[in-house]
């Protein structure tokens, strides 16, 4: 939950400092967050690139027929696997750019709402409560409103947070981000998805 100065956000009107913007798209969406979806991405990529180099090779054997592949067939294949496996980063590149574009148009163009924290349900309370030490946080739901629709996010938070019922904090919302900034009294920010009613 990084610290931030929610005067910058209530002081500023909408569009907001870019520099600012950049700064808490990087606390909002860090490059690490991306990194566990990067590792996966890399296994996906290398399982197309090696059904397209199967693929070349069946191709090219059936030109080449029952004589020994060329050299310039080998760079050739080198040459497809080494394009197939930049091509297969395109979609992961395109989702990383999404959503710190999104971050960052939350705190550019986002409106500060006052929200308040729900009553936690079953499952919130054994989410937190069933936890070892080690991994124990906060998990809550707050509810806001915008223009009289209700809304509510729900985030789960590794530092622990008074998430008391009706507790009131404050919400950045901008209605074309599928994330809010949920921000309670003890200071920073926390990312939360949200959803009308």
């Amino acid at each position: 939950m990084p610290d931030f100065n929610m005067d910058s956000l209530t002081s500023n009107p909408p569009p907001r400092d870019p520099a600012f913007c950049s700064v808490m798209t990087g606390h909002f969406a860090p490059w690490y967050g991306f990194l566990g979806f990067g590792v996966l991405w890399f296994f996906v990529a290398g399982a197309v690139t090696g059904v397209a180099l199967l693929l070349e090779v069946l191709i090219l054997s059936g030109v080449v027929s029952q004589k020994p592949f060329p050299a310039w067939i080998g760079w050739l294949l080198t040459l497809g696997a080494l394009v197939t496996f930049l091509l297969a980063w395109w979609p992961f590149a395109r989702f990383v750019r999404r959503h710190r574009g999104e971050a960052r148009r939350l705190f550019r163009d986002g409106q500060v709402l006052a929200g308040t924290f729900e009553p936690p349900d079953l499952l919130s309370i054994g989410a937190v409560f069933n936890m070892s030490a080690r991994t124990r946080g906060t998990r809550a739901r707050v509810r806001f409103d915008v223009e009289g629709i209700s809304h509510t996010a729900e985030f789960f938070s590794s530092r622990p947070i008074d998430v008391s019922p009706a507790r009131p904090c404050s919400v950045l919302f901008e209605p074309g981000c599928p994330y809010v900034a949920v921000v309670p009294r003890e200071g920073g920010f926390v990312p939360a998805r949200w959803r009308r009613g």
